[in-house]
């Protein structure tokens, strides 16, 4: 056990989740959507999808004004 009694497995499964809560959550605060879990189950994944989609537009956008 290492650190308050979590086994280094315990620690890895973890940070597996929370990289995946990270790859699945919207890039940008959405505070219409509120604080119900619901709204964030319903609507989170097609704002994180959208989002995204957003961020590789302007990066797309970016490179190719600057070649």
């Amino acid at each position: 056990m290492t650190g308050r009694g979590r086994s280094p497995n315990d620690k890895d499964e973890l940070a597996t989740v929370v990289r995946l809560a990270e790859a699945l959550s919207p890039t940008r605060p959405y505070p219409e959507v509120g604080v119900s879990l619901a709204a964030n189950l319903l609507i989170g994944l097609p704002l994180a999808v959208f989002d995204r989609i957003g961020d590789a537009i302007r990066g797309w956008r970016r490179q190719s004004s600057i070649a």
